[in-house]
């Protein structure tokens, strides 16, 4: 009936057809409490309908699969824990009886558990044979009880999986998100199957058109049921939310998704996922190498401890495009296989974060790669106090200090010809271009912005969280990395002016004339954060300065430091030796002083600043240090400067 149903102008009216679809749906909705009988029938039933050739058919079957699991759903959240009392009283009172077939139905299960059966010698058993069908059939109840929303959204998944047609898709996701607005806070193992349809979504390029329609369940799930998500959930829904990140259909989703990172890293900070994973996480002490790919950040290794596992779990950054392909089909949900009950390591999540933020960092759309960084930056500045010491090993050398050198390396081999701006339309047969800014006008320039932004952050953190880091085994040679950062980009004045004298701001700013900045939480602190009234005028204006605000804004704004202080005497010294090499290296000879002459310059006025504002720092060696480093800026090499005793005098005039 269903073929003739499907034929354009048959003499079968479609609606007297649907009229039996119509009766099949009400019955199973009156019948809800029958539902885990019926079930098989009715996805029997549903999936082809929802998965026909005529598309007014599919529609109607669709509609009619998510209007069913919708009222399933609410009928076992509702009803489950009594249809559970009911099964287990009966089960109770049949345990002493001696009849060949008890059956029992459980409504949550959604089985028929047979407790007559017995095993061996059939109906001649004992009564204590009742007595362990009963256990059997209990426990095969609560093993299924487990599982019911998972069954539910089975039909749904499976849709997805194999339906090619693009309104059947769309009426999936309409539907995944109704269900979380009125069944989301009861999902147990159904949260696998819901983050697997969302993650596909994401990732393949046939259902990239529905993208502003997917993320609307993704957002929903941050804002209101990180809570109650398991914790491998929790997990995957990272990889989610940077799938939707990574996507190139459509940046405005990419955007919104990148900001998502940053709020479930707030539900770390606020709902700790249980004492002893922060028990565990004090005892990990061993970082990921910066060369080291690990694994799939959502595979247990049953056979590491805890405290390796959360490392060596970490998500390779290819590892979102293993999925991708050219239509809506794939073989399995991705999620299926894990363990809703299994522990993760609060420290493990932070790795998950981190190691997408740093792969969107390297997007090749430069909005993404900007707010990527400021979300990381945001993420690790708020939160800094609350990760633990393997956490922020990984952060530094597996996250930020790798970024660099790649940062760095995508900003060197830029296209700095070809201009950047997207093609808006034609007229008059010319293609209409995007006006951009001369500043942003090529793809090279465009990466100066990201390294800029990279760099200001680094140092800026490095500065905040000096006390902690130095704690930190391998301090030293993240030291090292970040002035060698520093180097390369002074270095690269030549090709990006903007990034050298970022780099002049960053090293002198933050590094040698910073703040230690006490961090507020609420306005309520402004005071206790505000310059001391005593401060002297020269000592406001560095606060100024290094804050990037106006004398009434530095007043007001959360943040601000009290005092200033000097860097560690090693500390210090390296500084300024960096200062010391990049003045050699740029002045050794006319050409060399000639290609850097504007970032010297800068970097002499910088100095000048630094030590009119902070003169009562300065001991003897470093006003010695200066005065030589001074000399050799002001003057070029091909300038002679003094008296040179072999040089003839000049007769006066």
């Amino acid at each position: 009936s269903k073929e003739k149903l499907a034929l354009p102008g048959s003499a079968a009216a479609q609606p007297p057809r649907l009229f039996a679809l119509t009766k099949f749906v009400e019955t199973v909705l009156h019948n809800l409490h029958r539902v885990s009988f019926l079930w098989p029938l009715v996805t029997q039933f549903l999936l082809p309908v929802a998965n026909h050739k005529v598309a007014r058919i599919r529609v109607i079957g669709i509609d009619s699969l998510s209007k069913v699991v919708i009222s399933a759903m609410r009928y076992k959240l509702s009803e489950g824990h009594r249809s559970d009392d009911d099964a287990a009283s009966a089960i109770s009172a049949n345990g002493g009886a001696s009849s060949v077939l008890d059956t029992v139905f459980c409504a949550k299960s959604g089985c028929a558990i047979m407790n007559g059966e017995r095993e061996g010698n059939g109906g001649d058993g004992a009564s204590g044979g009742n007595g362990g069908g009963a256990v059997v059939a209990r426990r095969a109840g609560e093993e299924r009880a487990a599982n019911w929303d998972q069954q539910l959204l089975a039909p749904l998944e499976e849709l997805q999986r194999r339906c090619a047609h693009r309104e059947t898709q769309e009426r999936i996701l309409q539907a995944v998100h109704q269900l979380l607005h009125s069944c989301g806070a009861g999902l147990g193992a159904g949260w696998l199957l819901l983050l697997s349809m969302l993650y596909r979504a994401a990732t393949k390029p046939a259902l990239l058109p529905l993208l502003p329609l997917a993320i609307r369940s993704v957002q929903q799930i941050a804002s209101d049921f990180l809570p109650v998500l398991p914790p491998t959930c929790l997990l995957a829904y990272v990889e989610v939310a940077a799938a939707y990140a990574l996507q190139v259909e459509h940046l405005n989703v990419a955007l919104t998704a990148i900001g998502l990172q940053w709020t479930i890293s707030d539900y770390l900070v606020e709902h700790a996922r249980n004492d002893d994973a922060c028990a565990a996480d004090a005892a990990v002490e061993t970082p990921l190498d910066d060369g080291q790919e690990a694994p799939n950040g959502l595979q247990h290794n049953p056979a590491a401890p805890g405290a390796d596992e959360a490392d060596a779990d970490a998500e390779a950054l290819d590892s979102l495009d293993e999925e991708a392909g050219g239509s809506a089909l794939a073989s399995a949900p991705r999620y299926v296989g894990l363990d809703i009950e299994e522990k993760v390591h609060s420290h493990r999540l932070w790795c998950s974060i981190l190691l997408r933020l740093r792969r969107m960092c390297n997007d090749e759309r430069p909005e993404v790669r900007t707010c990527a960084i400021h979300t990381l930056n945001s993420v690790v500045t708020s939160h800094g106090t609350s990760l633990s010491p393997p956490s922020w090993d990984f952060a530094l050398f597996s996250v930020l200090l790798p970024l660099t050198r790649e940062v760095s390396e995508a900003a060197a081999s830029a296209n700095t010809q070809h201009p950047v701006a997207q093609t808006l339309g034609t007229e008059g047969g010319r293609p209409v271009l995007m006006l951009l800014h001369h500043s942003r006008d090529t793809e090279s320039k465009q990466w100066d912005e990201t390294w800029v932004l990279l760099l200001n952050s680094l140092t800026r953190l490095f500065r905040t969280f000096l006390p902690l880091l130095q704690n930190r085994p391998r301090f030293n040679e993240a030291w090292q990395e970040l002035l060698a950062f520093c180097e390369r980009s002074l270095l690269s004045s030549q090709r990006s002016l903007e990034v050298a004298k970022a780099a002049i701001g960053a090293l002198v700013q933050e590094l040698l004339l910073s703040t230690v900045v006490a961090r507020t939480s609420s306005t309520k602190n402004l005071t206790a954060s505000s310059p001391a009234p005593d401060a002297s005028p020269s000592v406001l204006r560095t606060e100024e300065r290094i804050v990037g605000l106006s004398p009434s804004q530095s007043l007001s704004a959360p943040g601000v430091g009290k005092k200033r202080e000097r860097l560690p005497p090693a500390l210090w010294t390296s500084a300024w030796g960096l200062v010391e090499s990049i003045v050699t290296t740029t002045t050794a000879d006319a050409q060399t002083f000639k290609a850097h002459e504007p970032m010297l310059f800068q970097l002499l006025e910088q100095l000048n600043e630094l030590y009119s504002s902070s003169r009562e720092r300065f001991e003897e060696a470093d006003v010695m240090r200066l005065l030589k480093l001074a000399a050799g800026l002001a003057v070029p090499p091909t300038v002679r400067c003094g008296w040179d005793p072999l040089e003839r005098a000049t007769t006066p005039s």
